[in-house]
């Protein structure tokens, strides 16, 4: 009876790990595919060599609201997707918070960003469509 109630108690925090680990991968999911959108939306995916500012011309202050929006739309999902690490494998944890410091990066190009989140299609299983 006593081995019988741990393999059922065992069972049941597996099936509760499992549900949590399939919310989490949703969420992943929806994270990543709207960073996507994001970057291959964004005014800095067909401006990607024009400067923001012009230093003779006066500054366009409807383009740089759209850009600091879009920034902070990027910055709360790469959180989201930072947070979501935390409870992956810890294999999975490293790899997705290397990838998050990639697409948070200034330094990368917008079509480099895109890269990194084909890199990421390929490399974990669960953001593959079902």
């Amino acid at each position: 009876v006593v081995i019988a109630l741990f393999a059922l108690n065992h069972a049941l925090d597996s099936m509760r790990l499992s549900r949590k680990l399939v919310g989490v991968h949703a969420r992943v999911r929806a994270a990543v595919r709207q960073i996507n959108r994001h970057l291959v939306s964004s005014a800095a995916f067909f401006e990607q060599r024009e400067p923001l500012l012009d230093a003779a011309a006066a500054p366009d202050v409807e383009r740089l609201e759209r850009r600091f929006r879009e920034s902070g739309e990027l910055l709360l999902l790469l959180e989201e997707l930072r947070a979501a690490a935390a409870l992956l494998s810890r294999t999975h944890r490293y790899m997705m918070l290397q990838d998050v410091q990639d697409l948070q990066s200034e330094h990368l190009m917008v079509s480099q960003k895109l890269a990194c989140i084909s890199r990421m299609s390929r490399s974990y299983s669960f953001l593959t469509p079902e």
